[in-house]
């Protein structure tokens, strides 16, 4: 099974991020159900409760919002203990204050109820499914079972649901891909800093965003321009090449694209080189004059990754021991599933 796929039922419910949800999980083995059933069917009550709070208080005080809901018809398929739970998670979850009025995004907002309160939810639970949604979900017909319950309890359609999902996504992933590239880069300034030989390595991305790389290392009569992607995940590599990355990259012979994988900790334990001409090859073509690309999203084959500095820049290994693990790309830990072989090929040359 290919590193890029999950299997459906290897992904995390999505749940409420709730201190009264978490507690009562705790007494959940008394049901029948068990703790993950429980779970769920409390937060899809969380989650329905939440946007009659909001359908309500558009229009309402605190105090009468909550008389309707306890006491009105119509309202009483949930107890009052769930509704205050839904209550607590929207003040939790930003949406309402502690005073029990929505906030102003809200209130004014053109976004369904239903729509604002899903994306809370999925953005506060982060299920698993959530780095790779734009595959899981965005592009398949069959909807995670957390997710199909939680559009059941806000009535929502699958198309709703699915731009919920990729409005969530696209924000995490700009937040994740911000912080995870620069953790990248100052780690792989450290690394370069401590290798064998007298290399001068400079940031030049902290000054400037136009050079279309990110550091500038010199070392044994020879130069290069390093453009550093990294990475999390260890089954899966995405990039993105601005057209200036790439520009620079067609006119620049020193040019070179590191990615390179972060532990928990932010330090690097593998880098690879990936192939100009597969980058070449990969990047869309601009049809007209008129209309250019201007950033792309990549995932490299696996044989566009070469593990390891030593083919990509072999005058910084010279000073290098045949075994120093910048040679296989190998820092620590297992292999990556986008080296060749599933890193097994890195893995040999290290000698693990």
């Amino acid at each position: 099974q290919p590193a890029t796929r999950r299997n459906p039922a290897e992904r995390r419910a999505l749940t409420m991020p709730t201190e009264q949800l978490k507690a009562r999980e705790s007494h959940s083995s008394n049901h029948s159900y068990g703790p993950t059933a429980k779970r769920k069917t409390e937060a899809s009550s969380t989650l329905a409760g939440a946007r009659r709070w909001l359908e309500l208080l558009r229009g309402s005080s605190l105090t009468r919002a909550r008389s309707t809901l306890t006491g009105g018809v119509g309202y009483r398929d949930l107890t009052p203990t769930q509704y205050e739970t839904s209550l607590g998670w929207l003040m939790d979850s930003g949406l309402v204050t502690a005073e029990g009025r929505p906030v102003w995004s809200v209130a004014r907002s053109d976004l369904s109820i239903g729509v604002m309160v899903l994306e809370a939810a999925i953005e506060s639970a982060r299920p698993n499914w959530l780095p790779d949604a734009d595959e899981l979900v965005l592009d398949s017909p069959d909807l995670p079972e957390d997710l199909t319950a939680a559009a059941v309890a806000l009535d929502l359609e699958r198309d709703a649901v699915a731009g919920c999902v990729h409005h969530v996504w696209a924000k995490v992933d700009n937040e994740r891909r911000a912080e995870v590239g620069l953790a990248g880069e100052l780690a792989l300034l450290h690394f370069l800093r401590t290798l064998p030989g007298d290399a001068i390595v400079r940031h030049v991305a902290a000054d400037s965003d136009g050079y279309g790389y990110d550091i500038d290392l010199v070392a044994q009569g020879g130069s290069a321009h390093l453009e550093v992607k990294s990475t999390t995940r260890r089954g899966r590599l995405v990039f993105y090449l601005s057209r200036n990355e790439y520009d620079v990259m067609l006119r620049d012979s020193c040019w070179v694209l590191l990615v390179a994988l972060l532990d928990e900790g932010r330090d690097v334990v593998a880098l690879g080189v990936v192939d100009r001409e597969w980058i070449r090859s990969s990047v869309p073509l601009d049809r007209s004059a008129r209309g250019r690309w201007q950033s792309v999203r990549l995932e490299p084959v696996l044989d566009a990754v070469r593990p390891g500095l030593s083919d990509a820049l072999p005058w910084l290994a010279e000073p290098w021991a045949e075994d120093h693990p910048a040679r296989s790309g190998l820092l620590g830990g297992r292999p990556p599933a986008w080296f060749p072989d599933g890193g097994l090929g890195a893995q040999a040359r290290s000698g693990g």
